[in-house]
């Protein structure tokens, strides 16, 4: 470490000179669907590199590429359009030249913005994700670029492994032992991986030629996986191994983690929409319309009631749109389930309190949309990939902005149009300020109670530093709350979402769900 920072401190000054100018290379403005879209490209090292332009997909049949043959058998859709992310990297990872930090928004395919390059070159590949969901989900794109690959002439085949905690460790140990011949894709959560390796002489000989830390910024930041991930990078990492880390967001307490782990001399490609704070380059993807209510929590159950009802009256057709409803707590999705039950809406569960196979069964149900409406901790906050989910509500609202951009992420995948519903709470109001500049940097409606939040926060700050507070009388009581009542600010009975119907289901009150049972586990093996 101490002597990569004397490389950076010697290289500070060159790099400081040449920047404006690699940047300026790297820039290109990258049309999707019609809309212009800024994909900032720079390199940090000090030798004279040029990053390649974004790979441009030929329209002419006899003349596709391997990568536009590829893609368009991944997707199986001739409207499809390759996203900004996915030509940048492609141009970049065929070349395999450098390591790459590629961010851009959640739903923008980076899956096969990295998976397509990577196998289309026939070298072994590891890829390290957070949770047993997601190792599911990639394998499974990764299985389906290895069938488009299957006409081509692969000099020996491709064995795609999902391996993740939950499951027979020793069927995992002995499919690693024997693998000989193939060529191998390794998709893993890094926990379970991390035993393999130290129990099996599948470490000896898995030197694999790509790496790619997806969802990067909770594998560095999680006190678990981080040094789980060092360690197996320790293993199997060797000097020609290529390092793409993927990630929605890039906030500044995960660069250090991020560039420890990544080379000296790598590419950051960023693609820019919507920043969701001033520490963060996470990204609101443009075709997500973002409606946020002030609410007190006891009025929860009627707000989801009432907006579940606003989208069926808005239906139209016989498809039944797929939505998501995320909680804080498993006890929360339990009584909201029981809730729902009563109303018979259909509906399934998804938190870390279900087996591996019950997990999988609700997402296969909700994505076949027998039950369209997926009741979920932030174990489905991240990379869960279901284009067909429209609508996101946030029951309760997260803890940071960085996990709100992945619980949008969910809706409008694949550039479809998506609504994120979130009701905010006053003892949030900490995040008033950057969810205003957020919600204003994508014309969003902006609710006045969470304006007000921020007013009363400062006005009570200002108060606390002036010294004592004045006793309060009652006339100074009735007219607080004249004042609060006049700004809505206590979320009146009869307020609701501009866009709700009027016909209401009044629930019981639910304050008596604690926010402080059952907290979910996010990390896996």
């Amino acid at each position: 470490m101490a002597k990569r920072g004397k490389r950076r401190r010697h290289n500070q000054q060159a790099e400081d000179t040449a920047q404006k100018k690699r940047t300026r290379e790297g820039d290109s403005g990258v049309s999707d669907e019609g809309n212009a879209v800024a994909v900032q490209a720079s390199y940090t090292g000090s030798d004279d590199y040029t990053i390649p332009p974004p790979f441009e997909l030929s329209s002419d049949e006899s003349s596709k590429s391997d990568v536009d043959k590829l893609w368009k058998y991944v997707v199986n859709d001739k409207d499809w359009k390759a996203t900004p992310i996915q030509r940048q990297l492609w141009s970049i990872l065929l070349k395999k030249e450098k390591s790459v930090v590629g961010i851009a928004p959640t739903g923008s395919g980076k899956t096969m913005a990295y998976g397509i390059p990577s196998l289309l070159r026939q070298e072994s590949l590891l890829v390290l994700v957070p949770t047993r969901e997601l190792v599911q989900q990639v394998a499974a794109v990764c299985s389906k670029i290895v069938k488009g690959l299957q006409d081509s002439n692969m000099e020996k085949p491709y064995l795609v492994v999902p391996i993740y905690g939950g499951v027979d460790k020793k069927s995992q140990r002995e499919m690693m032992d024997q693998v000989n011949d193939k060529t191998l894709a390794v998709v893993a959560t890094p926990g379970r991986l991390l035993d393999l390796l130290k129990d099996s002489t599948f470490a000896t000989s898995f030197q694999p030629s790509w790496i790619v830390l997806d969802e990067a910024d909770q594998l560095s930041k999680d006190g678990d996986l981080g040094p789980q991930v060092e360690e197996i990078l320790g293993i199997v990492k060797s000097p020609s191994t290529t390092l793409a880390m993927i990630s929605a967001t890039y906030p500044d307490k995960a660069k250090a983690k991020f560039e420890k782990w990544v080379d000296d001399d790598y590419i950051l490609v960023q693609v820019d929409s919507v920043d969701a704070a001033k520490s963060s380059f996470g990204k609101i993807p443009p075709n997500l319309k973002q409606v946020l209510h002030v609410c007190s929590d006891h009025k929860k159950p009627k707000k989801l009631m009432s907006t579940l009802q606003m989208i069926q009256k808005q239906q139209t057709g016989r498809n039944v749109p797929l939505g998501i409803v995320f909680f804080a707590r498993i006890e929360k999705v339990k009584y909201v389930s029981g809730l729902l039950e009563k109303e018979g809406i259909a509906h399934i569960s998804l938190h870390s309190q279900l087996s591996t196979p019950q997990r999988a069964q609700s997402l296969h149900v909700f994505q076949s949309g027998k039950r369209p409406l997926l009741l979920a901790t932030d174990i489905a906050a991240r990379g869960i990939n279901i284009a067909a989910v429209q609508y996101v509500i946030q029951y309760d609202f997260p803890s940071n902005l960085q996990q709100y951009i992945h619980r949008c992420g969910r809706a409008g995948r694949c550039g479809q149009e998506g609504t994120v519903y979130s009701f905010f709470t006053r003892n949030l109001k900490a995040l008033a300020t950057d969810m205003i500049s957020l919600l204003e940097k994508t014309d969003a409606w902006v609710d006045p109670n969470l304006r007000a939040l921020v007013g009363n926060g400062a006005s009570k700050e200002k108060k606390s530093k002036g010294g004592a507070k004045p006793k309060k009388n009652k006339a100074d009581f009735e007219k607080k709350n004249v004042k609060r009542t006049d700004n809505n600010l206590e979320d009146d009975d009869n307020e609701e979402f501009p866009e709700l119907a009027p016909g209401r289901i009044v629930l019981k009150r639910a304050s008596h769900v604690s926010d402080a049972s059952s907290s979910e586990d996010e990390n896996e093996e």
